[in-house]
């Protein structure tokens, strides 16, 4: 079937079907969109390898060093 004579066979239907199909492509769009997306963060999330680990409070000492290099530097 040529494009154009589907879409002009589907122009001719009712605004209701025309909204129930639109519905149908667009969630089923979003599933192949998704689940090619999720496959893909999978693999790579896969392939990598955790090199270093941190310690759950290194980010707050991180923190810290810098809020007191910041408050340093205002005060002078």
């Amino acid at each position: 079937m040529d494009i154009f004579a589907f879409i002009e066979k589907l122009q001719k239907k009712p605004e209701p079907t025309r909204r129930k199909i639109l519905l149908i492509a667009v969630i089923s769009t979003m599933i192949i969109i998704i689940s090619v997306w999720l496959t893909a963060a999978r693999l790579d999330f896969q392939n990598k390898e955790i090199k270093n680990t941190v310690e759950p409070f290194d980010f707050i000492k991180e923190d810290i060093r810098d809020f007191y290099g910041i408050f340093k530097n205002f005060i002078k």
